[in-house]
């Protein structure tokens, strides 16, 4: 995948925010628009550090919105 320096951006300024735990986020692809956005999640890991765990319902709710 080639991410553009936007979302480089974003996913660098996201990992420094909280450099002691694991970063999580989605990355998806709309190709109606032909571009890819970002979606940051919280880590619900009990071990942030060394894992990252998403949500299954804020996973498939990004993937599948209802609007």
């Amino acid at each position: 995948m080639i991410l553009g320096e936007y979302i480089e951006n974003q996913i660098k300024r996201l990992s420094l925010e909280k450099a002691s735990e694991e970063c999580c986020g989605l990355l998806i692809y709309d190709p109606l628009a032909k571009n890819t956005n970002i979606y940051p999640c919280e880590n619900k890991s009990a071990d942030k550090k060394n894992y990252f765990v998403i949500s299954p319902t804020l996973f498939f709710s990004t993937l599948f919105p209802t609007n």
